[in-house]
């Protein structure tokens, strides 16, 4: 891929494509640190005297949701970057192209949330070729939207020359080395509730790895292929169909829980640790699994230890409550003391090592799917869309 280092970005427009996806209430915003990881792309951007144009997506709007507006971002950029922010609550009128036009070089103009526009998610290459029309060069620094094929990560590549930002290529280049060439012995933890997303990393990583621990969903949905009677713990219909493969292909290398801590409900104050026997029988006398038990913890904790390389995706239990959080507590821990190779991402693992404050780490990815999905091997829009090359940008 192409980066900014490339680029003689002086006096030249630039389209970047951000990831302001945060969690904002009543206009405060509750979480920053996606906004942080773009804060030294732009910085170098206005520093070198570009002109800057912020693209970005909130959540998932249904038309024109007021709620999810990116204006409060434009305010918090403002006293970050300590520079004037324009923010425009559109992106194709002739009054844009007009302040467009009067951007001083060092300066930035950010547009309201892209995904008002029903054209994004349906990757319009018109509405794309539009937006193109308004920059010298497109940087992208969205990395966990890179799996999406919308109209300002994919479409836009094809009619402009495409580079990706600092954090961007941080992503691609510590991913990499997860997928292509990882140190052994090599971990791979996975836990979290979203077992399907996981199933194509699973079976992408099964030849390379010494050691995959699994948690979460992904163990009770496990476990219940295996015979275990797992009670009412959440399990993933789909994923049993490919459990009992998964566990013939690499049961030598696969470690579940050999105990758990369960209850009859997440409001339960008396929560109980079983041990899951070696013969499949009833695990739960009742209630469900949520947590990972002290004799897992320290098995684990002693795999870790010997691990050159470390990936981990998901929770190992209810974090978010006290009674179920000791397990991804205690396995945060242990990774972030690993001095080798740890690469950790997904929503619901940065918020439990962000809620442990643990974040010592080789690297935190800021996406959940598109890094799923880049480990698996798969090609990713955002990620294909930087390797086009100047001379086939169709507008050129």
């Amino acid at each position: 891929m192409k980066t900014i280092r490339d680029l003689d970005v002086k006096n030249k427009t630039i389209i970047l494509r951000a990831n302001f996806d945060v969690p904002i209430k009543s206009g405060k915003i509750l979480d920053d640190s996606r906004i942080i990881e773009n804060i030294p792309t732009i910085k170098y951007l206005i520093t070198s005297k570009a002109k800057v144009l912020i693209i970005s997506h909130l959540g998932r709007p249904q038309g024109k949701d007021k709620k999810l507006s990116l204006k409060p971002i434009a305010k918090y950029l403002e006293k970050s970057l300590h520079t004037h922010v324009k923010f425009l609550p559109d992106i194709l009128n002739a009054n844009v192209i007009s302040e467009v036009s009067g951007l001083e070089p060092g300066k930035i103009i950010i547009f309201e949330n892209i995904r008002f526009y029903e054209e994004e998610s349906k990757n319009n290459f018109k509405f794309a070729k539009e937006i193109a029309k308004l920059g010298d060069y497109y940087v992208n620094e969205a990395f966990a939207v890179a799996h999406r094929a919308h109209a300002s990560i994919d479409a836009i590549t094809k009619y402009i020359p495409s580079f990706c930002g600092f954090s961007f290529e941080k992503e691609v280049e510590e991913l990499s080395k997860v997928k292509d060439n990882p140190r052994h012995p090599f971990v791979v933890i996975i836990g979290g509730t979203k077992v399907k997303d996981k199933v194509h990393v699973i079976y992408n990583l099964l030849k390379k790895v010494d050691y995959l621990l699994v948690g979460g969903t992904s163990a009770s949905t496990l476990l219940a292929s295996e015979g275990y009677n797992v009670g009412s713990s959440i399990i993933d219909e789909d994923f049993l169909k490919n459990a009992s493969d998964i566990i013939e292909k690499a049961s030598s290398k696969i470690f579940l829980p050999v105990d758990v801590v369960v209850a009859s409900s997440l409001k339960s104050r008396k929560p109980q640790i079983i041990d899951i026997p070696q013969v499949p029988t009833k695990i739960c006398s009742f209630g469900s699994i949520y947590d990972i038990g002290p004799k897992t913890i320290i098995q684990w904790q002693n795999i870790i230890k010997t691990a050159r390389t470390i990936f981990w995706s998901g929770p190992l239990g209810v974090f978010e409550k006290t009674a179920f959080s000791k397990g991804t507590r205690a396995i945060a821990k242990s990774v972030s003391s690993n001095p080798n190779q740890t690469v950790i991402g997904g929503g619901d693992t940065e918020s439990a090592i962000s809620k442990f404050r643990i974040r010592k780490f080789t690297h935190i990815s800021t996406s959940g799917s598109a890094m799923l999905d880049f480990v698996a091997g798969e090609d990713l829009p955002g990620v294909v869309g930087l390797d086009i090359g100047l001379d086939n940008c169709k507008l050129r």
